[in-house]
């Protein structure tokens, strides 16, 4: 038993996992309030942002760091944390949006007008059709010629 619980070490990491799991709850409180129809998915990825952060810390701090020292095949297991379960797991996680909400809002920047959002010009020009913009464009270019 004293394998699991001796050898753990107390690093910086620690306060920088827990500083961004305060940040992504605020961020989240925040989100919960302006859209609460997505709180439960936004819940759920959440864990999965929380436990690509658990990973990196056993990786790191736990006896999987002391061990890995002495022994090459637990530096491995100790990579293969670090580089493929942690990163895809907080990757999944999608923590950005959250993240980005938690900045209080003088410091925010602005999204661009309809990113991420269909327009009704958005949508016409999909389907392949003129809005009045376009056609004035159109009939404009036509007019100039091919020399423009």
């Amino acid at each position: 038993m004293s394998v699991l619980l001796g050898h753990w070490s107390a690093d910086p990491f620690d306060v920088l996992a827990l500083a961004a799991v305060a940040w992504h709850e605020a961020g989240l409180a925040r989100l919960r309030r302006r859209e609460p129809e997505q709180a439960g998915a936004r819940r759920r990825r959440s864990l999965v942002f929380y436990a690509g952060l658990a990973v990196a810390l056993v990786a790191v701090q736990s006896p999987v760091e002391y061990y890995a020292q002495q022994y090459f095949w637990v530096h491995m297991i100790q990579h293969l944390l670090l580089m493929f379960a942690a990163p895809t797991l907080i990757v999944l996680g999608a923590p950005w949006t959250p993240l980005r909400a938690a900045w209080p809002r003088g410091t925010r920047r602005p999204q661009d007008a309809g990113a991420g959002q269909d327009t009704a010009a958005g949508q016409d020009a999909a389907a392949g059709q003129d809005t009045a913009a376009g056609q004035d464009a159109a009939g404009r270019a036509a007019a100039a010629g091919p020399d423009g």
